[in-house]
């Protein structure tokens, strides 16, 4: 994009092309003489200050929308029920408008740093709607109440991974449309993209 300067000299409106500025909201240009192409192409400004705009921030509240693998989401959501870990979906600084959470076992003492990542749990990003995971005890019940099969081990596994498999599909409508996450900085809630194919 290119825009023009004009000034005055001696009664004639001479115009010259100049390289647009940023101006705060990148929406926004005007044109400064000041400004090498090179400049204008990569920097922010405020209009009165003149200062580089930082595009990120240790502050969390920054955050407007976060996106998650769906890998990752089931993981955390599968970890947290067969394992004694504790699996979430971890948010790590500088915070911008847009920020990606990412599969994360939790650890005692794990930051000295400030600010520290956001530890958002899984189960927070689905409706209260979504099945409990399948239990191992509970589809061995079943196969063992049917009374047209035998109760075998391969049976069992095989009746255990339709069971989780049919767990799975519930999920993609079960993502809500926003997660509330408590900071030090305050409440925020961001809207909640999922990436990539359900496992």
């Amino acid at each position: 994009m290119r825009c023009t300067h004009s000034v005055w000299r001696s009664g004639i409106k001479i115009v010259s092309a100049l390289s647009p500025t940023l101006v705060g909201d990148p929406k926004e240009m005007v044109c400064s003489p000041r400004e090498s192409d090179a400049v204008a192409r990569n920097r922010f400004y405020f209009p009165s200050h003149r200062r580089v705009v930082s595009r990120q921030s240790s502050d969390p509240t920054v955050i407007q929308s976060l996106a998650v693998s769906a890998t990752d989401l089931v993981s955390a959501l599968e970890a947290n029920r067969t394992t004694g870990k504790q699996a979430v979906l971890r948010v790590t600084p500088p915070f911008s408008g847009r920020m990606r959470a990412r599969l994360h076992i939790e650890r005692d003492a794990e930051y000295e740093d400030q600010p520290q990542p956001l530890h958002i749990q899984p189960r927070q990003f689905v409706e209260q709607t979504l099945p409990q995971y399948p239990r191992p005890a509970d589809t061995e019940d079943d196969l063992r109440a049917d009374p047209d099969l035998e109760y075998t081990v391969d049976r069992h596994h095989e009746r255990h991974r339709n069971a989780v498999s049919e767990w799975r599909n519930t999920i993609p409508n079960a993502i809500r449309d926003t997660v509330t996450i408590e900071t030090t900085d305050g409440t925020i809630e961001p809207s909640i993209t999922v990436l990539g194919e359900f496992p």
